[in-house]
């Protein structure tokens, strides 16, 4: 397994061993888990990604169902606990 060293901060230093004796952390630890929220954040997004396709393709007849984890609409109903009032969904077309 690589390892990474680097110069930090002593105040950044102070505050990481204060947080991770609260967590019971190792230092080791807070900083992998520190790089992978970094890794995470840094993932791209592109114009063809389903989140921003996926209404067109509904629209277009070109739906890809086994490839959303969407709750069914009784799921939905089921777990309803909010307000009981009537809800009508705008048509996008008007």
């Amino acid at each position: 397994m690589p390892r990474i060293q680097t110069d930090i901060p002593e105040e950044d230093y102070e505050r990481l061993q204060e947080i991770v004796e609260q967590r019971g952390l190792s230092i080791q630890q807070a900083i992998q888990e520190a790089m992978k929220v970094w890794l995470r954040e840094q993932a791209i997004v592109t114009p063809d990604d389903a989140l921003f396709t996926s209404v067109k393709d509904c629209r277009d007849g070109n739906r890809r169902d086994e490839q959303t984890n969407v709750l069914e609409a009784d799921d939905i109903v089921e777990d309803w606990e909010g307000d009981p009032k009537t809800v009508s969904l705008a048509d996008p077309e008007e």
